[in-house]
């Protein structure tokens, strides 16, 4: 005699392991689709983590080049505001000179 003895269930007719292992199989499947779908959800957090780095190096570079035009703009400004600049200007537009400097004509 076996002693593998199948133990049916008296309304279905079909031995009560049947149902067990459609519900293990049943579990198991729900398990893996849970951690599939954790799985592909890193994936497209970590995607939108790296568009979000690139985004700031970019905006960081963009942001050191703005910098860099201001001190540019900031230096150019100092000297519009100097003496040096309005004596250049009056002597190249309005043909100015200083006193005692002798203007020579080459033709």
């Amino acid at each position: 005699m076996s002693q593998n003895k199948i133990i049916y269930d008296m309304q279905t007719e079909k031995p009560r392991g049947t149902r067990h292992v459609l519900r293990n199989m049943l579990i198991v499947i729900c398990f893996l689709a849970l951690i599939v779908g954790s799985y592909w959800h890193h994936v497209s957090l970590n995607r939108q983590i790296d568009q979000i780095r690139q985004n700031t190096e970019r905006i960081e570079s963009q942001i050191q080049e703005e910098r860099r035009i201001q001190i540019d703009l900031e230096g150019r400004q100092g000297y519009m505001l100097s003496d040096e600049y309005y004596a250049r200007l009056a002597r190249s537009r309005f043909h100015l000179i200083r006193e005692g400097e002798k203007i020579f004509v080459f033709r």
